[in-house]
């Protein structure tokens, strides 16, 4: 993974308030998105991006997420091996973005 794939929480509550020229692709489980997600994210579990391409134009930029940061690395990986040349992962996950970037994001736990 090259350094520039990583995006940290507070990157992301920036280009969050801009324009949304991004998709922001939520590899966890329906259950943990049902929990908490970040706004107008695209629910697309990892096991299902193993076997699948997202229906995602390939020139538009993605940044994946999970929990952790752990699903999204692989995300990252899988979504290149897709056709994906602009991918980044959300460092830390989620849990690290309600804690440190935007707290009205609630936390959960498995």
């Amino acid at each position: 993974m090259e350094k520039n794939e990583e995006l940290f929480p507070d990157e992301l509550k920036k280009l969050l308030s801009g324009p949304r020229n991004f998709v922001l692709l939520d590899v966890r489980q329906p259950w943990e998105n049902e929990k908490s997600a970040l706004p107008d994210s695209l629910l697309f579990p990892l096991n299902r991006l193993v076997m699948e391409k997202p229906d995602i134009p390939e020139d538009r930029e993605i940044i994946a997420y999970c929990h952790h940061g752990v699903r999204s690395k692989t995300a990252l990986q899988l979504l290149k091996r897709h056709g994906f040349k602009n991918v980044k992962h959300l460092a830390g996950g989620i849990d690290l973005y309600s804690q440190t970037a935007d707290p009205s994001v609630p936390r959960y736990f498995k």
